[in-house]
């Protein structure tokens, strides 16, 4: 928490009567109105299920709408119903049911996790550790949320939760007006959920306040008239006495601006700089840190194909086992580092990685189009060119070649293995129609662009 004597008592809950009543009106709500979400209605034979259910949600729901997780949690939860399941399965078994979900580290910290080599089912004998602070200690991935998620709901030690929809609840039950990733900031949000959460129910509170945040206290339009604490929030408090300065006659001081709600000096307060605006309301609050500058990068990529029997195969590869999307496979794809004509010449000598002189001696080079894709703090600019060769090729296994692993799939086998979204989109902009279902039929585009050989292509230059 902040130094004390730097901050506002407003700014934390004082009051004993307070606080149980905010307790009591929150569990109250939640009861009523929680969502029917599988991990809630799982019924599980032990504790350590109940953990291992827990924490396979609270994985799953790290920066991922609760919508696009529930179906992949029912199949994740079909096909590894306990831990040792998991720990069995290998990292491309893993990969391939989390594709589609985004942030792939984490499927791996929690596949590493549960693997018999690590705390989980060798040194604890498949027990999962039943505190917070074991579980951050002994879990590789599992930080101070996911911890208090999984000790507080599964083993119910009393113990406060912060993520985005808490942040959002108390800054704006407390009116913390500072940047909410800033370090004062968080570690008053965690002495907060620590002072608030319920002692006889902790896992079904911290679950309320962040139902309440994803439902009522929503970012833009929170229905500020059907939270069960609004009479505790000082957000609203301030809402309804700036209408009631500014209807006032009294309202105005003598250089025309509205009174200061808050003690000025305060750590936590809004900054002079970055005042209250009557127009955001309650808001006002999350107060957002600076933005990180996003950064671009350019690739060539290449949709290479060769048909056998009127099926499309692809040539995909897998790419290194560190860094971002690491293990997962894509089309042929290098930095694009040089001018607009020389695109082509980059992207066939890296298919030279995979492809022989001979695979290579008569191609069809079609260029296609120029797609992007957002990840976190960087986007990805893709120039992709559709690559047909006319030979067939052995498609039956996975191959290595100095290192590099790669393989010839299907459309149907493509969507079944662990790609990204940006693959989905390079598969699009090569000229076919994406469809995820089994079986689906590929409706070709006309494509623009030169089609040539590559001998005709080099004599050119």
């Amino acid at each position: 928490m902040a130094d004390a004597s730097a901050i506002c008592r407003s700014h934390s809950f004082e009051s004993d009567e307070e606080i149980d009543g905010i307790r009591k009106r929150l569990l109250t709500w939640y009861e009523a109105n929680k969502r029917d979400l599988p991990w809630r209605s799982r019924k599980a034979q032990s504790l350590n299920e109940k953990a291992y259910a827990v924490w396979v949600s609270e994985v799953m729901l790290q920066q991922t709408r609760v919508a696009a997780v529930i179906d992949k949690y029912k199949i994740w939860m079909k096909k590894f119903p306990a831990v040792e399941d998991l720990a069995k399965a290998s990292l491309d078994e893993v990969q391939e049911l989390w594709s589609g979900m985004g942030y792939y580290s984490r499927c791996k910290k929690l596949h590493e996790a549960a693997q018999k080599n690590t705390k989980v089912v060798n040194d604890l004998n498949g027990i999962i550790p039943t505190s917070c602070e074991e579980l951050a200690k002994q879990l590789p991935g599992v930080g101070r949320y996911t911890a208090a998620a999984i000790a507080s709901i599964a083993f119910n030690e009393r113990v406060g939760i912060v993520d985005g929809n808490v942040i959002r609840v108390l800054s704006r039950l407390r009116r913390v007006g500072v940047a909410h990733n800033s370090k004062i900031a968080e570690n008053h949000f965690w002495f907060c959920s620590n002072k608030l959460v319920d002692e006889e129910c902790p896992g079904d509170f911290n679950q309320a306040l962040m139902e309440l945040g994803a439902t009522v206290c929503t970012p833009k339009s929170p229905a500020c008239s059907s939270c069960p604490v609004s009479s505790s929030c000082l957000a609203l408090k301030q809402v309804h006495e700036q209408r009631k300065f500014a209807s006032s006659k009294f309202s105005k001081t003598d250089n025309g601006s509205l009174p200061d709600i808050e003690s000025s000096g305060c750590s936590l307060c809004l900054p002079p700089t970055e005042p209250w605006d009557s127009d955001k309301g309650v808001t006002n609050f999350p107060r957002r840190g600076k933005k990180t500058a996003v950064k671009t990068e350019e690739f060539i990529s290449g949709v290479t194909s060769f048909r056998s029997n009127d099926i499309d195969y692809y040539l995909i590869v897998k790419r290194p086992s560190t860094g971002l999307l690491a293990g997962l496979w894509e089309f042929p794809t290098v930095p694009f580092l040089s001018s607009n004509g020389e695109k082509k010449i980059q992207l066939l000598g890296h298919l030279r990685k995979f492809l022989s002189e001979d695979e290579l001696s008569e191609v069809e080079i079609r260029e296609s189009k120029t797609v992007s894709h957002l990840f976190s703090h960087r986007r990805h600019i893709y120039h992709i060119h559709k690559i047909i060769l006319s030979i067939n090729h052995q498609t039956s296994q996975s191959l290595s070649k100095d290192l590099v692993h790669f393989k010839w799939v299907t459309e149907e086998e493509l969507f079944r293995l662990a790609i990204s979204a940006a693959v989905k989109k390079m598969f699009e902009a090569s000229g076919d129609i994406v469809s995820p279902n089994v079986g689906s039929k590929t409706r070709k585009r006309k494509l623009n662009g030169t089609q040539q050989s590559l001998e005709k292509f080099f004599k050119s230059k």
